[in-house]
């Protein structure tokens, strides 16, 4: 699992790098970025599912990173740490799909309580992912057999019921 740190402060980042439980939460990368852009670049290439971002940074914030975020990587789960208890950057963190807002300087066991779950949440998430893509292979397998049932329904009069003719109609995409 991937991680990115994203704060203009490399100060800030070295001191999340070394409070965070990375490798017991299964995370064996932690990337950093410095703004906004730095962070979109990141996440366009390594696509990690945590993201760990402050607010205020010059260049593209964390406000505008967060937007971006909820609309190109809306799987990835973001915690904010900030150093401003401001109640409008809270709403928009909430808004655009923050899951948790830590003001600095942020203590070890509140940071390792929000990695847990934002780890938690995203494996939970994934495995439902990965369950409706399974059964998408299985019901597309089987499309070719089903529609096969339908027509030799119809050939041996079996299938000439209007609601039989609909499903033959929507799952052949015949024209009405």
């Amino acid at each position: 699992m991937k991680a990115l740190l994203v704060d203009d402060e490399k100060h800030v980042r070295d001191a999340i790098r070394l409070l965070g439980h990375w490798e017991e939460f299964g995370i064996d990368t932690l990337l950093e970025a410095a703004d906004g852009d730095e962070a979109i670049a990141a996440i366009t290439v390594h696509q990690p599912q945590i993201i760990l971002s402050d607010m205020r940074m010059p260049g593209k914030d964390g406000m505008a990173l967060l937007e971006w975020i909820s609309t190109h990587a809306p799987h990835s789960k973001v915690l904010v740490i900030s150093g401003y208890d401001d109640f409008e950057l809270v709403r928009h963190a909430i808004r655009h799909g923050g899951m948790d807002y830590l003001l600095k300087p942020v203590e070890a066991d509140e940071l390792n309580a929000s990695l847990l779950k934002a780890v938690t949440a995203w494996e939970e998430e994934d495995a439902i992912r990965i369950q409706s893509t399974r059964q998408s292979i299985v019901v597309n397998r089987m499309r070719p057999h089903y529609q096969d049932r339908l027509l030799t329904e119809l050939a041996v009069g079996r299938g000439s019921s209007p609601s039989h003719m609909q499903r033959l109609q929507d799952e052949l995409n015949l024209p009405v």
